[in-house]
């Protein structure tokens, strides 16, 4: 009997795989690991060589080891309520990128720029750590102008005193 040793998953993560074999065990699939690592996924067994390996064939010997491989997940940012404005910001960012700070749009005529938001919650950087595909809005309020009438003196004026782009 041969033994199979799993090396590269943390205290908590494991694997339904067989630990040992002979060399009449039939032929047999390694599966990938009983758990789902945040940000990361699995994408083979590493043999000793620096292989990958699915299988252990009928008839192999020898004692194993095995390294689970896993792939960091790429995850988009899309950027909307822009209205004509554009950003500089990164579209994409995985769980290893380092923390980093969303900076404003460029200008919107008529408008002042009040922040992100992801689902009503403002945000203003995106943590190191953090997963899945985001959706930022860009938030404003109108500005507001003020008018001033000249040459009316003792006259009355019912216009506006201001306005804003709405």
């Amino acid at each position: 009997t041969f033994t199979i040793t799993y090396e590269g998953l943390k205290d908590s993560e494991t694997h339904n795989n067989r630990t040992s074999y002979s060399s009449d065990t039939p032929t047999f699939t390694l599966q990938k690991p009983a758990f789902n690592r945040e940000g990361y996924e699995f994408d083979s067994w590493i043999d000793e060589e620096g292989q990958p390996i699915s299988s252990i064939n009928k008839g192999s010997t020898g004692n194993r080891r095995f390294t689970a491989s896993f792939k960091v997940i790429n995850y988009s940012i899309t950027y909307e309520g822009l209205e004509g404005a554009t950003t500089t910001n990164r579209t994409s960012y995985n769980v290893e990128t380092e923390t980093f700070t969303l900076s404003n749009p460029t200008t919107r005529e008529g408008y002042t720029f009040t922040g992100w938001e992801d689902r009503g919650l403002k945000v203003t950087y995106i943590s190191k750590g953090t997963t899945g595909n985001l959706t930022l809005t860009a938030t404003w309020d109108a500005n507001a102008y003020s008018i001033t009438y000249e040459n009316v003196e003792g006259a009355t004026n019912p216009n506006p005193v201001s306005y804003s782009v709405t």
